[in-house]
């Protein structure tokens, strides 16, 4: 995810991260591009020599692919692991692009690890990122991404009010199938581009009927389809929405959705907090698509060829070519999001 903002020291980049990542790291590796816009990759602070030689070839990929130098940033109370995850990306990234500074967070100071420079970081920065980003229309972030997780649990009721409908809302549903999916993927259509315009969350009785259709794949993709790089946080909102309201058994189509809106509107730990919803992501082609988008560190203009090929040509298709053509170092499950990376090589995290 980029941001308007301009940086030009320590201070101001620890102060901008939170508002990339959505939630305020701890026991955190970052890697930003140094100018300009780039992918942006976060892993949970690795231990132990394995841990950190392969952390460092996950967060490294993207950047030596693209050929963007980058800033270095771990926020740990562990000075000799953040020391090793330095050692071990410098040695990554010389002779191919550039790397620094590489700067150590804790107890509220940052130190560069390589020339010993030190400061405090600058409360007054913080609140000038804070101020700056929300009058850009930006989210404040969470402290963790526990509570991004806890976002999505919503509310007992609304789900029950939402489950009451969906019985009935799967007999009209095959009643309409008789027809055809033309007359509902219409209303499909409209009941997306109705929120878009005006917000307003749906009924129960809307929500019920959504959930049902989004089961055909079809169906999905009309929703899918209508979404891009300028409505993608409104999308963000309805499938939020959606997703926080239905029950586990109608929530995956839901959950896919939101990520991949979330991957779109460059707010990658949100994305993955949605995926962690799918009860088997690999088995959904959408999920595992939204799996590769993030993984590869494919930015989220990639879905504007899509838009303009979606037509003719099936969008799994084009964004599997996407990835192919920039991803040459997959890396193990998980490893990091742009933007808002996530999880251990080894072990990521949920």
């Amino acid at each position: 995810m980029d941001h308007p903002l301009q940086v030009t020291g320590p201070s101001e980049l620890i102060a901008v991260i939170p508002h990339v990542f959505g939630f305020v790291p701890e026991e955190s590796v970052v890697l930003a591009p140094r100018h300009g816009s780039g992918p942006w990759a976060r892993l949970d602070q690795p231990y132990g020599a394995h841990d950190i030689s392969e952390g460092a070839a996950v967060l490294a990929a993207p950047f030596l692919r693209d050929g963007v130098g980058a800033a270095l940033v771990c926020f740990t109370t562990d000075r000799e692991a953040a020391e090793g995850i330095s050692v071990e990306l410098a040695r990554r990234f010389t002779g191919r692009t550039h790397l620094g500074p590489s700067l150590w967070v804790d107890a509220g100071m940052w130190t560069d690890l390589v020339t010993g420079v030190s400061g405090r970081i600058d409360g007054a920065t913080r609140m000038w990122a804070d101020a700056e980003l929300a009058l850009a229309g930006r989210r404040m972030p969470v402290a963790s991404r526990d509570e991004l997780r806890r976002d999505l649990e919503g509310d007992s009721e609304e789900a029950a009010a939402v489950a009451a409908h969906l019985p009935d809302a799967r007999v009209e549903h095959q009643i309409r199938q008789g027809r055809g999916n033309q007359q509902e993927a219409r209303w499909v259509d409209r009941t997306v581009g109705r929120f878009l315009a005006d917000q307003v969350p749906v009924t129960p009785v809307v929500a019920a009927r959504l959930l049902v259709d989004m089961e055909v794949l079809p169906l999905r993709d009309v929703a899918w389809m209508a979404m891009n790089s300028e409505n993608a946080a409104l999308h963000m909102s309805l499938w939020r929405d959606l997703t926080r309201r239905a029950p586990h058994e109608a929530r995956t189509p839901a959950a896919t959705l939101l990520a991949f809106s979330s991957w779109l509107a460059g707010q990658g730990a949100h994305a993955w907090v949605a995926l962690d919803l799918v009860p088997e992501p690999r088995t959904y082609s959408l999920a595992r698509i939204v799996e590769s988008l993030l993984e590869g560190a494919i930015p989220p203009s990639a879905w504007d060829t899509v838009a303009e090929q979606n037509r003719t040509t099936p969008a799994s298709s084009v964004l599997g070519r996407a990835q192919a053509t920039r991803a040459d170092q997959p890396g193990p499950s998980r490893p990091y999001d742009p933007g808002t990376g996530r999880g251990r090589p080894s072990s990521p995290s949920r």
